[in-house]
C-alpha cells in the first residue's frame, strides 16, 4: 500500500505542475494577444490554437 501510495502521489506532483505551466501559459497567450490586439491592431498567428492546447492542462486538475 505504501508504494501505491507514493506513486499516486507522484503523479499528483506531475499534474500539478503540468497544471500550473498551462495556467501561466494560458495568461501569457491571452495578456499578449489582448495588448497587441488593442494596441497595435495585430494578432500574432497561431495564438488561438496556443490557448486550445494550454486549455486541457487546466481540466486535468478537477
Amino acid at each position: 500500500m505504501n508504494v501505491i501510495k507514493k506513486i499516486g502521489l507522484a503523479i499528483d506532483i506531475v499534474f500539478e505542475k503540468f497544471t500550473l505551466l498551462s495556467l501561466v501559459a494560458l495568461i501569457l497567450v491571452v495578456t499578449t494577444q489582448v495588448m497587441t490586439r488593442k494596441l497595435f491592431n495585430f494578432v500574432f498567428f497561431g495564438q488561438r490554437k496556443l490557448r486550445f492546447y494550454c486549455l486541457p492542462g487546466l481540466l486535468l486538475w478537477q
